[in-house]
Order: C-alpha cells, then sequence, then structure tokens
C-alpha cells in the first residue's frame, strides 16, 4: 500500500518509507534505500524527510558509511526549518549550543 503511494508520488508514503528502512519496521533495516526514499519526499519539500537527510550527513549513516559532511547536514537541517520542522529546529539549536560550548572551552 505505501509502496502505490510512493509510486503515485505521494511525499508522506516516500518519507514513510524511508522511516521504516532506517528503522527496520516490518523489513530489514537500508540506509542507502532509506535516504533515497528521503530524497524523493525532500524533493517535494517534505519537511521530515529534509530532517532525515540532514541527520544523515550529520551522523553518517550509510550502509557503506556515509562521510559525515556537516555543510549539507546544515544545508538539510535548514531547510527543513524553512518548511516547519520543529524537530530540525531542536537539533540546530542543540549543535549551536554545543559548538559554543566547545568554543568557549578553547578559549
Amino acid at each position: 500500500m505505501m509502496l502505490d503511494a510512493s509510486r503515485m508520488g505521494a511525499d508522506d508514503a516516500d518519507n514513510y518509507l524511508g522511516y521504516m528502512l532506517v528503522n527496520g519496521v516490518g523489513c530489514q533495516k537500508h540506509y542507502n534505500v532509506a535516504l533515497s526514499y528521503f530524497k524523493k519526499a525532500a524533493v517535494k519539500f517534505n519537511p521530515t524527510a529534509e530532517y532525515h537527510i540532514g541527520r544523515f550527513y550529520l551522523y553518517g549513516w550509510g550502509d557503506f558509511t556515509m562521510k559525515i559532511n556537516r555543510f549539507k547536514a546544515y544545508y538539510w537541517l535548514n531547510r527543513s526549518v524553512e518548511h516547519g520542522s520543529k524537530e530540525a529546529e531542536e537539533l540546530l539549536k542543540k549543535l549551536a549550543d554545543e559548538a559554543r560550548e566547545y568554543l568557549t572551552r578553547q578559549w
């Protein structure tokens, strides 16, 4: 049913399929396939999918260990915030606080 909705262009279905694949809900975990579903939903400005893509880049998730890329992570998280994601906003605030703490210790 979700695959049918995805084929019909439903971004929420793409996002949910990505979630299922990341968490192994009803299937084996498969990060790279999950990322492809999140990207498919993100093209349609789905803020939750954009948030998940940001987390992929932030934490380096992936079947072959995706490289951490903070610039891409911030891009996707900011885009998610622009489209209304409170989760992305909270994560960006947490990252800013951690950076501020780190810089304070360095001085």
